[in-house]
């Protein structure tokens, strides 16, 4: 059977609900064990892990094209496994008052670690 966490409502898009679906969870484990070589398996944190690699790829181009390029070699299963897990990220509500410290740590890190804010400055 299919995952379907990619097809919650948007209201069950957060953690307390995800944290508990086992598809989601292996999906996540997976992807961050292949894609960045973690070995998490506690709930808590492959959720964690899972959205600081979401948001730095939403701006770091290096780990975007990490996720390219690991994307063109992965295999069909993978691949799906991916999308899913990417099409959760693009719906999840945005709570700009929820984990207010992680967000900032992650998109700081990406931001700080990217090579187009450096071009950026140097320009």
């Amino acid at each position: 059977m299919p995952a379907l966490y990619d097809q919650y409502v948007e209201d069950d898009l957060k953690k307390e609900v995800l944290i508990e679906d086992p598809d989601f969870l292996v999906d996540a484990s997976s992807f961050l064990a292949k894609r960045k070589g973690l070995d998490v398996v506690d709930p808590e944190d492959v959720y964690e892990q899972y959205i600081e690699h979401m948001r730095k790829s939403d701006v770091n181009e290096l780990d975007t094209i990490g996720d390219l390029m690991y994307a063109q070699e992965a295999s069909d299963e993978d691949k799906e496994e991916m999308r899913r897990l990417y099409d959760t990220w693009d719906r999840m509500p945005i709570d700009l008052t929820d984990d207010i410290g992680g967000k900032i740590a992650d998109y700081g890190s990406g931001i700080l670690t990217a090579p187009s804010t450096y071009v950026g400055i140097a320009t």
